[in-house]
């Protein structure tokens, strides 16, 4: 662990007394974190959604997402790694579109065969090894201290870079994603980005097009002209969506999960899920319940 905190690695092993609270401690709100399950096998649950995770399994756990570790199995071996969203955030953004960082959102899990996975690992620990030296030097030089500071940057980009390159060997995008961006595709991945990390709490057209200092109208009509849907569109679809997970999974009451989605009441929440799914909270969860 780094003297800011804001960096972490750590090895998971069987041996450990307290792996779940090894897990749940490198799992926070603000930050991005790789597990690389190398033996053994992990259940764990995203938002409501369980995975399965064995030998080769990687799973990206970006930030403010509700996780929650399920099992462990005995002979659990794997890597646990992350950054703060302040250290990590421009990396991910500079090559990935808004529309890839909720697509991994969403699909937060890919498999590396053990070449890859140990190529992956020894890339991590030569650069974490790098970035969490103590530097002597560090207060008789801002120089060095600077160059030290970069290094760490540099390193950190670059694992970053490789795991990137990594899930998209595994995972199919849409080439129309890289064209190169104009003034209506910026606008929309400016509110892609935006909603990503405030989905949960506001769900107003108005907060983002303030966000971006455009009117409700403009920014209405690029959105929709740029990618099909509305702004509405886009924030129900993915608020129903969590929702759905949550409901399907069944470990929060439909008053905690209307709670955790910042809804006024449980009665309002309930009219919301009806309006956009057609049946009630209560009848979704138990018709996912009994399938």
């Amino acid at each position: 662990m780094t003297d800011s905190n804001e960096i972490f690695f750590h090895r998971i092993e069987n041996k450990d007394e307290k792996i779940v609270e090894l897990f749940e401690k490198g799992f926070n709100r603000d930050i991005y974190c790789l597990f690389i399950c190398i033996n053994g096998k992990a259940k764990i649950q995203l938002e409501g959604k369980n995975y399965e995770l064995g030998d080769g399994d990687v799973c990206i756990y970006t930030p403010e997402r509700d996780i929650r570790i399920l099992s462990i199995s005995q002979n659990i071996n794997g890597v646990l790694v992350g950054g703060s969203n302040k250290l990590i955030h421009n990396a991910i953004h500079s090559i990935f579109s808004a529309e890839r960082v909720l697509y991994m959102r969403s699909n937060p899990t890919f498999h590396l065969e053990k070449e890859q996975r140990q190529k992956l690992f020894n890339l991590i620990e030569s650069c974490f090894g790098i970035i969490s030296e103590k530097v002597e030097y560090r207060q008789q030089s801002a120089t060095n201290a600077d160059f030290h500071d970069k290094t760490k940057k540099a390193l950190l980009e670059s694992v970053c870079f490789y795991v990137m390159d990594l899930y998209s060997r595994s995972r199919v995008f849409d080439t129309c994603s890289d064209q190169p961006k104009t003034t209506r595709s910026i606008i929309l991945q400016k509110f892609l980005v935006s909603l990503y990390y405030n989905y949960i709490k506001v769900r107003t057209v108005e907060f983002y097009a303030n966000q971006q200092g455009l009117s409700k109208r403009y920014f209405s009509t690029t959105i929709r002209t740029e990618s099909g849907k509305t702004p509405k569109q886009w924030i129900e679809e993915i608020v129903i969506e969590e929702i759905k997970h949550f409901l399907a999974n069944g470990n929060m009451t439909i008053k905690e999960i209307a709670y955790h989605f910042n809804f006024p009441s449980q009665s309002f929440f309930g009219k919301y899920f009806k309006q956009a799914v057609g049946i009630s909270p209560r009848e979704y969860r138990d018709r996912e319940i009994t399938k």
